[in-house]
């Protein structure tokens, strides 16, 4: 790797985007006659204010980049998929990832290992380890609020992969990959697939701060710190 290897998700959606009635905040974002919801809670002024301009003078679709945001529902056992913007993306942009990825393509690093509640094997993102998010963690711990820094799961089908998922729950499996690899989403199937990997698997695990659930997906309220 030419840098030091970091957790994360991130991608590229293009479809015709609205905002929504009620919450200023939120958009949908149709792609392939499928909606998705956009938050922007923690999206900064002026990259929102970009979209809504061009919501209000264009009909075109968008091209935006985001984070996904994923979790079980614990009454269907269903996959949710949502995302969160992270910037508007205009025709000037030449930033490093547009260059990397297509529409609808994400980048994702982390760890490849199977989680209960999903069919296939997950790349498990966590928090990176850095002063601002050392900073929240003691913030919330005081508050008994770690929530924010659970790990993301994001299932991906990745047909004759390279690597086996690590498995808590076999003690034969027990070997961690850092994995970095490029996936495309399919917004019919709300599916992420393999397409290629960006750097090789490896065992060095990236700094994080590694909270999980105790028990199991239903379980929010306690939490333990894991080291790898």
């Amino acid at each position: 790797m030419d840098t030091m290897p970091i957790f994360q998700a991130i991608g590229i959606l293009k479809g015709k985007i609205t905002q929504s009635q009620s919450d200023e905040y939120r958009f949908l974002i149709e792609i392939n006659n499928v909606s998705y919801e956009i938050k922007t809670y923690h999206t900064s002024k002026c990259t929102r204010e970009k979209l809504i301009k061009h919501i209000q003078e264009n009909t075109s679709p968008a091209r935006i980049m985001v984070y996904p945001r994923l979790k079980i529902d614990p009454d269907t056992a269903k996959q949710k998929v949502k995302f969160s913007l992270a910037n508007f993306i205009t025709t000037e942009d030449n930033s490093k990832l547009v260059g990397i990825l297509s529409d609808n393509e994400f980048i994702l690093r982390g760890i490849y290992k199977k989680v209960a509640g999903f069919k296939d094997p997950c790349i498990t993102v966590f928090k990176n380890k850095d002063k601002r998010n050392e900073l929240l963690f003691e913030k919330h711990l005081s508050k008994g609020k770690t929530k924010y820094f659970l790990p993301m799961n994001i299932p991906v089908k990745w047909k004759d992969a390279v690597i086996t998922p690590y498995d808590a729950r076999d003690s034969e499996i027990q070997q961690k990959y850092f994995v970095s690899l490029k996936a495309k989403f399919s917004a019919k199937k709300s599916t992420f697939t393999y397409h290629s990997l960006l750097d090789a698997p490896t065992n060095e695990i990236p700094q994080a701060i590694f909270v999980e659930p105790e028990q199991d997906l239903k379980t929010e309220e306690t939490y333990i710190m894991s080291n790898f």
